[in-house]
Parts: structure tokens; C-alpha cells; sequence
């Protein structure tokens, strides 16, 4: 008898009555997955049942039948486990654990009784492994048990029973595990709509800043039904225009579609209609003149051949912030470790050595192996468990005390806010300390070893150096005894290497916490800077703050400890880290999982910051509750009521080990860490740095959080207020825009897209199509500092900025042409897609290593004004982009394309030191021509019209200005002519620079002048005032100045 129907992510199940107590889903009765032969995937949608929360099943329960039930059935029961008694709990696992000896719930409680097959499915009455374990689809996918390398996509197209059996919290199934009634519904549901599973922030960003869409706000993000069906995700109720505007929140999120229906938004020379004959992809033009390549992408319209978006091929292609928590970890470096959906941060695994970084997980290594060794944590392993396999985790147990560690397997990338900040650490360079890392002998990988270097490491570096090494890797900080300038962490998301940062001042010399210089610190000078948090944490162990003395005890010894690291640099980890606060100390429960609605940006999302718990310069941090002092959140993302910012209690939240997370003893506030038992520390006050009756008390702090104009235009400091008049007072200003340290920028990211390999998508069905697209960041700094206002958000307010969305683009096509090469992207309002974010560093220091006077204002000495010209993100000209080639104007020899870059990343400048440590050969090659570089591409400076019409007159080039596909030259009595250099690295081309690109009779490529003398551009990058804007966007106009070049004439001026 058929009763009731329930939608599982997309797929139909039907639920028929078997006895009393019991119910199956009819496997066998499931309709085939959805395949959608559209341009964009098929597509369920998860948009029922988040006005209830729950579980989107029907909030039926599984169950395991007392006899092994048909093939392809799960049993599912009506009872509620909390009536569930030990022994029918036991029934479940009965045959599991006499292999599984030992093995536990890994909730550890004993409120809720669970059996093995409760949350894994399987058959417990089995005698046999086949019989009781689910099967795969893909068994060569899954042929161990721990987790596959780098498996992505597989998981759409396997059994979602399997899923459910390797992985319960995978989101495909968590509804059915994890999200049942009575247990976590509401947390799943909300996870499946978290910025960490649909990722949308980055995709946003990148698709507008690239001119691939015109809306600002994210439009796109990564969900999928049970079946792996790509599904459209919904805020319910729909927002209010209100909530959108002001809170960031969405009203949906479709599917990333195919890159083979996009249109691009760049209209590059190769993009532009034209070509003779029909394209057929990989069959090239018979008639085609030797020397003068006539195909294009399509001789149709914009979406049809190949006129596509490359900016929709690198998302589906590039290993950008993937994978998301909709799929398993890569499983391939330390530091990538993870499983998918909750268990990703819920089940800890090996990635990271450090104390620091691990807290009490460090010592379970950086290999992805499970704990050999019973302890308090694991308790007695699993006997079936291979203990030197990589992609297990520690122990078959859940914590909500997940170490920093885990959270940096995610977030290392700018599409996850960078956090390897937070521990100190930013993006190897690719040069320091180099002779470590690349071989003594020059290497030319072949083509199936880069492929197998890229597949780990989307950087194109990696195939010539030593860390496309898996062990050399993984041990790599064991080269920290030796190092000379740096030193490396002992995590690797992506396949990449992480460098130490360390305080230095105005020229760029070490220094200590005192700000004394440092003179060649040596490897364990820098070994102790970052062991310091080490030791600044264990002063924090099993303090009893209820003394009278417990704080001046524990300040004299951070003084004492500080004392001992005199004539030490000080590595810039965050203050926070370094007395012992992970992640999750300060990221709750909703910024984890999410609250139910779609944001577009991270800092909408989340519901803490600084003043919930640090205060205001005018009051301490919590509101007085019955006479009672509690903190509440009050963050973006906060729970509001009647219009009123209510949050969440932090006095109500307890740590995994029975303390109270917040607790106040003696009038102030004393935290308790989420990860480390007996780790707590006193939580400053803002109000007491102000305060001279306090300990806390600081000068400097006064003066920066008090100062302002009087009524008579005075300065005037000291006594605390409330006037808006304050310098920095917090209604314009964020907290860290002082109070950060450094901010890792990322200056041009280099993304070749090359049509001769073919490779799976990311996303999605996991297609395996023609193009490859790498991911080469190259200019890395961590002493760029700049200022900018946030969004409406957080209130416009000041904070820092960066630069981490500035990116190149290349282009092979099937011949291995360059049919464009390192050219910037315009967004579809104007600006230029080299773009800039606000962001927030989570780089806090003490005092004298954050922000001083001078670093934002100007001095006495006038000897800041580069600094100040950074930071209000004016430009100094100190990252101008070269490229490969430098353009030489020549008088009357004409102009010249020299390269000065090998093209093969790292894309090092030929003769220097890095050329020398990764291209040796080359290296000696340039020294053997004493210098002198040996290719460049030349044109005489006169179109072939000017020697039939002006016979008499030289060529001159007096001036030069090359911006994207064009060079612009002043040249004498010939005026201001255009250059067509757009296939300046297309092999194909016998001439790569014309003057006459698409006629043949020549073209009016030139602007008339007595003698110009000089042509300019107003900026190197290319914004367009002409185009269209969308008010909705928020974006500034295009001053119209920009839409111009500039010349002068000897006699006729500007």
C-alpha cells in the first residue's frame, strides 16, 4: 500500500509499508538520475522545507531489520532513538565490530544510543565484508578504504547508499544521517546553504570583475542533490529588498553552466569575427598563407565554436578554492586531508605538525594516517585500519573543538579569505631561499610529468621544482635548520609551499618585539620567532584566574618571555594564535554552518565581532541581564528581532571539555579554549587600554581612540567619549584597520589556459574536455598596506584592502599558438578587472608591530609620502606589469619587443638571481652571451602606405606606450600611430607587429601631428567609460578622462 512520498534531493522515493514498526525505501523503484542535455545541467532544487528546518526525507528514520533485509533496501523505523534501548543499539552493530573491535560511536555520549548502521547503512547480520558493506559504483575510484586522491566529481555519479556508507555527513545524504529527526536537521540544512558549500563569493567575484556577468551580486553557486544532480539553492522566506541591500542576502543561487554556452565579455583580437571559412575544430585551413594564420574562434556569433568565456572555462577547470564541502578533500598533500560535508570539519585528520596550527592533534603527524597508538582522544584504534595509509582520519571520532589545522586545509585562498594569515604564514614567493628548491641540474619535465605536477599543484612551477616531490613536500619544514631568509610551514593545500612572515621595518630589515634591527638573523634565530607561540600558549595552561594576582602573573611572564626573545625577529602570526585561540574560539556555531540563508561575501555571514567581545572604547563588552553581565553577538549576520540586534548568548556555549567557553571571575572575562583543555586567557577590554587606574592601561591606545577637535579646532585626547568627532572612532572605522599587522597581496595571477590538454572539470558532471587551465600567482608581498571602505554590509566603514582578484590571461590554442597572451580584463561596468578587495587579514598584533601614526598619516619628517600614495591606493608605480616582453622605442631603427621573462613559469626575469636558481642552464647561457639578451621582435616604425606616399620621410619612434593588444608610439612628423601587437607570442605569425590588421589595403591606424614627441595612457590598466553601468551595482563612474590617450606635439602641445 503506497502512503506517503518524500523528496530525497531531486530523486523520488516511495515509501511502502512493511510492518508495524519499519519502513524500507524500494531502491529498485527509483527513477533513473536526471541527466539534462540543456546548456546548463539538470537541476533539482533545494527550497522546501527551511521555513520548518529539518531534514528534507520526510524526517523518516533509519534502521537496520532484525534479518538482513532485500538487496538494495535500507530499513527505516518510526521510533525515536532517545527511547532506543543499549541492546537494540547493539543489534545494529552486532556483526560490524567482530571486525571493527573497539570501534565507537563517535559522538561519545551516552544520551543517544546508535548502532554502526544507523548512520552507515550496511547489513549488521552479515557474515561476510561484501555482504555487510555497501559496494561502489566506481571500485577503482574507492579502492581502500581511505579516502581517494583528488576524486572530485566521482561522488555525483556513485550509489548515494555508498556515499552514505563511506561518509554519512556527506551532504548528498547528511538528511538521512545526520539531518534526521531528532538529531541535526536544522545544522544540515543550513550547511548545505553555507557559504563553505556553494562557495558563491568567489565565483561572484571572478565572473564580474571579469566581465563574464553584469550583476555584482553572486549569481551563481555549487550545490547537488542526492543523486549528484547540480541544484538551485533558495533563501526561504525570499528576502526582503531590505535584507539584501543592507544584510548581503540572497534570494537564490543557480548552477555554474556550461562554459560551452557562455558568451565572452572580453572582446580580445581573437575573440573579433572574421576568418574565411567555417571552423572545424583541430582541422586547420588548407588555403591558410604560410606566416599569416587567418582562423578565428568562430566566423558566427559570440557562444557559437569557440567564442566562449575563458572566464567560465577557469572556473569549471582551475583548481580555484575547490573542492568545496561538496566533495572529499584532494587527499594528496599535508595540509589537504579532509573527508566532504559535515564530517569535513567534524572528523579531524594528520595535516599539520605544529602545535600551534594542531594544538593536541600535532603529534598525530602530517600524513593523512590514523593514530597508531590508543590514547584519550582515539581511544583503542580499529584494528582493520591501516595505520600507514594516507586519507584516514586520526580516530572514528566527532569534536566541535576542530583545530585551526583543519580549517586551513580550506582556507589558504583568497575565494576563502586567505586565513594561512591568521597562523603567520603567506604563499611561498617561488625565490626565497630557492637553492633549496630546485634541482641542481635545470628540469624539463615531460608532458605526462607536468600533467601528473598540475594535477597536484595548479601552479605550473611545481613541474621544476623539488616539491612536485610528494615525500619532499610533506617533509619540506625539515629544510628549516638550514633555511637563510625564511621559513616554511608544515602544510600544503594545493601542493603549495607557505613562508614565515616576520616584522621588519620601513627597510625591510628584521626586527625584534622591541623594534631593535636584527643583523642577518640565522635559521634558529628565526626557529625560536615562530616557537615563541609555543611557549606564550603554555603560559596560559591550568591557570586558576580566581587568584588575586592571576592576571599580574601571567603579564609579568608574557614580559619575562618577551625579555627572552630580545635580538629575535618576531614572526607575525595572529595575537589571538599565539595565546592559544584557534579558529573555533571565535567562529561559533552559526558562522561555521550558516543560519539558512545564501550570502554572497563572507563578512555578511557572520554574526561575531571584536566589540562583542573586547568592547567599545566607551563600555565593556556584554549587556546586564538581571543584574547579570552576558555577551551577545551583534555581527552582521546576528539574529535580529523587531529590528533589534539580539545574537547569540556566549555565556550559554560550553567547550567539549564541560567549561563554559566565557566566564567572568573577578568582573572580567576569561575564555576557555574550544581545543585545548586547561588553555584559558583573560580577554582585554578596550575600555580599560583607556583607563590609567587599570593595568591595561596604554598611553598610545588613549591617544588613538580619544583624540579629536575640540569646539575651539584644538586637539584634544584623554578623557573617554562618545563624540563622533574622534579620529577613529568606530562608526567609521573597523578595529583592524589599525590593529593589523600585515595583509598578504597577490599582484597579477597568471591563469594560462592551454587547448592541447584535455581535463576533467571540477564541477558538476566532471566532463573531461579539450583546455587546461593553470593557476600561477607571481607577485606576493606581505609589506603592502592599504586603506579602503568596506561595503554596505559592515557600514562602509575603513578597513584594510588588498589586491587578490588581479589576474592575466593566456591563451593556446590546438597548435600551441599564443592567440593572446598575459592581457588584463575589463567588468562589465567599466572598471578594470585588475581589482581590489577589502578584507579583513585576521593579522592582529601588540603593541608597536600593528599600525602606528605614521603609517596612515602624514609625518613631521615628510618622510612618508610613498607609503601614504600605497596606501590611499593612489600607486607608487612600485608593480607596474611588464609581461614578457619590454617595448623598446628606437628612434629611427624603428620599435622593438625584447623579452626579458622565460615564458614557462615562474616566469623569471632572464639574468637574475631567481633565473640562476631555476633555469641554470639558461642561466649560463645568458652569461656566455655576456648578457646580452638574444629575442625580440622588431618593426620599422612606417606602414607600407607611408613608403608609396611618402617616400622621403624616416621612420622615428620618440615615444612609446603599449597597454593590452595595442602599442601606441609617438613617432615625429608620422604622428601617433597604433600598433597591432596582439599576436606578439603567436608562433603562427611571421610579422607580429602590423599596422594594418584587418585591411590589406591599409588602415587609418594613425592620428596626424606636425611632430608628436610623447604618447601616454592614463593608467596601465584599461577601464572604459563608455560602457553601460547597472545603478544596482553600486560602482563609481568611469571618469571619462580614461577613455582617451594622451600626446604631445612639438608645436601644437597636449
Amino acid at each position: 500500500m503506497l502512503l506517503n512520498a518524500a523528496v530525497l534531493g531531486g530523486g523520488l522515493f516511495l515509501l511502502r509499508e512493511t510492518r508495524q514498526d519499519e519502513w524500507y525505501l524500494a531502491a529498485g523503484e527509483l527513477p533513473e538520475k536526471p541527466r539534462s542535455s540543456e546548456g546548463t545541467t539538470g537541476r533539482a532544487s533545494l527550497d522546501a522545507e527551511e521555513s520548518r528546518g529539518g531534514d528534507i526525507s520526510g524526517r523518516a528514520q533509519l534502521k537496520s531489520a532484525g534479518n538482513s533485509p532485500p538487496a538494495g533496501r535500507i530499513t527505516m523505523p518510526v521510533a525515536s532513538l532517545a527511547t532506543r534501548t543499549p541492546a537494540e543499539a547493539a543489534a545494529l552493530s552486532a556483526g560490524c565490530i567482530t571486525c571493527h573491535r573497539d570501534a565507537h560511536d563517535p559522538h561519545y555520549s551516552s544520551a543517544v544510543h546508535l548502532g554502526c548502521t544507523d548512520c552507515h547503512g550496511g547489513n549488521p547480520a552479515a557474515r561476510t565484508k561484501d555482504a555487510a558493506h555497501v559496494q561502489p559504483r566506481f571500485p577503482d575510484v574507492f579502492r581502500t578504504s581511505g579516502n581517494p586522491v583528488r576524486s572530485y566529481t566521482v561522488l555525483n555519479h556513485e550509489d548515494p547508499e555508498f556515499i552514505r556508507f563511506v561518509n554519512p555527513g556527506d551532504l548528498r545524504v547528511a538528511h538521512q544521517s545526520c539531518g534526521t529527526s531528532g538529531c541535526h536537521g536544522t545544522e544540515t540544512l543550513q550547511v548545505k546553504k553555507s557559504m563553505m558549500t556553494h562557495g558563491c563569493m568567489l565565483w561572484g567575484a571572478a565572473l564580474y570583475n571579469n566581465g563574464a556577468v553584469s550583476e555584482k551580486s553572486a549569481r551563481y553557486g555549487e550545490s547537488y542533490s542526492m543523486h549528484g544532480v547540480p541544484q538551485r539553492l533558495q533563501t526561504v522566506p525570499a528576502p526582503t529588498p531590505d535584507e539584501m541591500a543592507r544584510k548581503g542576502v540572497l534570494p537564490y543561487l543557480e548552477p555554474l553552466p556550461r562554459f560551452e554556452i557562455t558568451q565572452p565579455g572580453n572582446i580580445l583580437r581573437i575573440f573579433e569575427r572574421g576568418g574565411r571559412f567555417v571552423t572545424d575544430i583541430g582541422i586547420p585551413e588548407r588555403l591558410e598563407e604560410s606566416g599569416r594564420p587567418r582562423t578565428r574562434l568562430s566566423n558566427r556569433g559570440l557562444g557559437t565554436g569557440t567564442r566562449t568565456d575563458p572566464v567560465f572555462i577557469g572556473l569549471q577547470k582551475t583548481r580555484l578554492l575547490d573542492p568545496t564541502l561538496n566533495f572529499l578533500g584532494t587527499n594528496d598533500h599535508a595540509g589537504d586531508f579532509r573527508s566532504s560535508g559535515c564530517t569535513a570539519c567534524h572528523i579531524v585528520y594528520a595535516n599539520d605538525r605544529s602545535p600551534v596550527h594542531s594544538g593536541p592533534f600535532a603529534k598525530y603527524g602530517n600524513r593523512g594516517f590514523a593514530a597508531a597508538q590508543p590514547d584519550e582522544f582515539v581511544g583503542r584504534p580499529d584494528p582493520t585500519i591501516p595505520k600507514n595509509e594516507p586519507g584516514h582520519p586520526i580516530a572514528h571520532r566527532f569534536t566541535t573543538g576542530v583545530p585551526t589545522s583543519q580549517c586551513i586545509v580550506c582556507h589558504m585562498h583568497p575565494g576563502t579569505t586567505v586565513m594561512n594569515s591568521y597562523l603567520g604564514f603567506m604563499w611561498w614567493d617561488m625565490e626565497t631561499d630557492a637553492g633549496f628548491m630546485y634541482p641542481k641540474q635545470e628540469r624539463e619535465p615531460t608532458a605526462e610529468q607536468f600533467m601528473q605536477s598540475t594535477m597536484s599543484d595548479p601552479h605550473e612551477a611545481s613541474a621544476r621544482g623539488n616539491w612536485s616531490d610528494p615525500e619532499f613536500l610533506a617533509e619540506s619544514s625539515r629544510l628549516n635548520p638550514q633555511l637563510e631568509y625564511t621559513q616554511f610551514a608544515d602544510f600544503h593545500g594545493h601542493g603549495w609551499m607557505f613562508q614565515a612572515v616576520f616584522r621588519r621595518d620601513r627597510h625591510g630589515m628584521p626586527v625584534d618585539a622591541f623594534g631593535n634591527s636584527v643583523v642577518e638573523p640565522d635559521a634558529a634565530l628565526r626557529q625560536r620567532a615562530v616557537k615563541r607561540a609555543e611557549e606564550a600558549k603554555e603560559l596560559r595552561r591550568d591557570i586558576d584566574w580566581t587568584g588575586p594576582d592571576a592576571l599580574e602573573r601571567v603579564r609579568q611572564a608574557d614580559e619575562e618571555l618577551l625579555r627572552q626573545h630580545a635580538g629575535v625577529p618576531v614572526h607575525l602570526l595572529d595575537i589571538h594564535l599565539e595565546k592559544g585561540m584557534h579558529c573555533v574560539d571565535c567562529h561559533f556555531v552559526q558562522d561555521m554552518h550558516g543560519n539558512g540563508k545564501l550570502y554572497g561575501e563572507v563578512r555578511a555571514a557572520i554574526e561575531i565581532r571584536c566589540e562583542d567581545c573586547h568592547g567599545t572604547a566607551t563600555a565593556r563588552a556584554g549587556i546586564s541581564i538581571d543584574g547579570r553581565r552576558e555577551l551577545r553577538t551583534g555581527g552582521p549576520a546576528a539574529e535580529e528581532r523587531d529590528g533589534q540586534t539580539v545574537g547569540r548568548s556566549l555565556s550559554a556555549m560550553r567547550t567539549p571539555f564541560g567549561r563554559r567557553r566565557f566566564e567572568f571571575i573577578n568582573g572580567r572575562v576569561v575564555q576557555n579554549s574550544m581545543v585545548e583543555p586547561g588553555v584559558s586567557w583573560p580577554v582585554t577590554q578596550v575600555a580599560d587600554t583607556l583607563d590609567p587606574d587599570q593595568p591595561e592601561y596604554n598611553a598610545a591606545a588613549a591617544l588613538a581612540k580619544t583624540v579629536r577637535l575640540d569646539d575651539a579646532g584644538k586637539f584634544q585626547w584623554g578623557a573617554i567619549s562618545a563624540d563622533d568627532r574622534c579620529g577613529h572612532n568606530t562608526g567609521t572605522m573597523s578595529c583592524i584597520a589599525c590593529h593589523t599587522s600585515w595583509n598578504p597581496s597577490c599582484y597579477g595571477c597568471h591563469l594560462p589556459q592551454k587547448a592541447t590538454r584535455r581535463t576533467p572539470s571540477l564541477h558538476n558532471e566532471g566532463d573531461i574536455t579539450r583546455n587546461q587551465v593553470a593557476y600561477n600567482f607571481q607577485t606576493l608581498r606581505d609589506d603592502v598596506f592599504m586603506l579602503a571602505k568596506d561595503g554596505n554590509v559592515t557600514g562602509n566603514r575603513i578597513g584594510p584592502s588588498r589586491s587578490s582578484c588581479a589576474i592575466h590571461v593566456t591563451s593556446y590554442n590546438m597548435n600551441r599558438e599564443a592567440i593572446y597572451t598575459q592581457q588584463q580584463t575589463i567588468s562589465t561596468d567599466g572598471l578594470s578587472g585588475i581589482a581590489f578587495s577589502t578584507n579583513v587579514p585576521h593579522t592582529v598584533r601588540g603593541k608597536g608591530e600593528t599600525k602606528s601614526c605614521t603609517d596612515c598619516h602624514l609625518s613631521d619628517a615628510g618622510d612618508n609620502n610613498a607609503l601614504l600614495a600605497q596606501l590611499l591606493m593612489h600607486g607608487t608605480n612600485y608593480f607596474n606589469f611588464i609581461g614578457r616582453n619590454c617595448w623598446v622605442g628606437a628612434g629611427d631603427h624603428g620599435l622593438f619587443a625584447v623579452q626579458v621573462t622565460e615564458r614557462d613559469e615562474p616566469q623569471s626575469v632572464i639574468g637574475s638571481t631567481m633565473h640562476r636558481a631555476v633555469y641554470p642552464q639558461r642561466w649560463m647561457q645568458h652569461r656566455e652571451h655576456e648578457g646580452l639578451l638574444q629575442h625580440a621582435h622588431e618593426h620599422p616604425g612606417v606602414d607600407i602606405g607611408d613608403q608609396l606616399l611618402r617616400p622621403g620621410r624616416k621612420p622615428e619612434i620618440l615615444s612609446l606606450q603599449v597597454r593590452g593588444e595595442y602599442a601606441y608610439a609617438a613617432c615625429g612628423e608620422g604622428g601617433v600611430r597604433v600598433f597591432d601587437v596582439a599576436f606578439i607570442e603567436h608562433k603562427g605569425f611571421s610579422e607580429r607587429i602590423v599596422t594594418a590588421p584587418v585591411s590589406p589595403a591599409g588602415q587609418k591606424f594613425y592620428v596626424p601631428s606636425r611632430f608628436a614627441t610623447d604618447v601616454a595612457a592614463p593608467t596601465t590598466i584599461a577601464p572604459d567609460p563608455t560602457r553601460a553601468r547597472q545603478p544596482e551595482n553600486g560602482e563609481p563612474p568611469v571618469h571619462l578622462l580614461y577613455g582617451f590617450l594622451y600626446a604631445t606635439d612639438l608645436y601644437d602641445g597636449l
